[in-house]
């Protein structure tokens, strides 16, 4: 590959600049622009994860719900607003010693987003964001049965987190520690089960205490509550305490 000086680099990054400065653009209708302006929408998210999307120069946050940050109780997050028509500028002709042209790409704005979230021809049903409570809705904000929906299918997939989280704990360490993930873990969380994999690390086994019914990673002799839980290592442990005292108690000989 040629090599280029620092100087030669910073002459073409000047012309190029230069190009763009003197860049032809088609002028935009008033009514697109009205429409644009006007006719937004929202991507939708009833989960409690966030999403980056891009597409070329066009990125979006879709944030996570939090109920806590829902004040007016809507059941959802919204990314910031987008125009009901996407428009990306394409490169027509020019060069050189003639000012660039540039001609406009326009689509549907939903369609765009719904093909960001993984739903439209060819895309893989499996990867869709929907299946996580995200959604784009028909109108500028969601209907109730559009949040239904979304919730519906989030809770969904809070049963198949459960299933996969249940079965790999009941392999063993090393398939709970390939498997479950924080999303699992707050999948139980949300539904407020009380199992041995929602407490510790899933990599560990769980004991319950009998006396309160709390769940204590294994390798503990007494439960936070001041129960015993294991009387062969209580045993033990005390042994070695006592013999620890006995040992700094004794009279030295002097």
């Amino acid at each position: 590959m040629a090599r280029i000086s620092a100087a030669e680099a910073a002459q073409i990054i000047r012309e190029e600049q230069r190009n763009l400065n003197a860049a032809v653009m088609p002028p935009t209708l008033n009514r697109i622009r009205l429409l644009m302006k006007d006719e937004t929408f929202a991507i939708c998210n009833v989960g409690p994860w966030e999403y980056p999307l891009e597409r070329a120069a066009l990125h979006i946050r879709v944030p996570a719900y939090d109920p806590a940050a829902d004040p007016q109780k809507k059941g959802y997050a919204t990314s910031e607003p987008l125009p009901c028509i996407f428009r990306e500028a394409k490169l027509t002709g020019g060069g050189g010693e003639v000012p660039l042209e540039y001609g406009w790409i326009e689509d549907d704005g939903r369609q765009v987003a719904l093909d960001m979230i993984g739903v439209g021809f060819g895309l893989a049903p499996q990867n869709a964001l929907v299946q996580y409570g995200v959604f784009v809705p028909e109108g500028a904000t969601a209907t109730k049965q559009e949040i239904a929906e979304a919730q519906r299918l989030l809770s969904v997939y809070y049963d198949r987190l459960i299933a996969e989280a249940r079965d790999a704990y009941d392999k063993g360490p090393e398939e709970r520690k390939a498997v479950i993930s924080d999303r699992h873990l707050l999948a139980a969380r949300t539904r407020g089960l009380d199992e041995k994999w929602v407490h510790h690390q899933h990599t560990q086994e769980s004991v319950r205490c009998e006396m309160c019914g709390k769940y204590n990673p294994a390798g503990i002799a007494k439960c936070s509550c001041g129960s015993i839980i294991d009387f062969d290592l209580y045993r033990k442990l005390q042994a070695q305490q006592d013999q620890m005292l006995e040992e700094v108690t004794r009279p030295r000989k002097g």
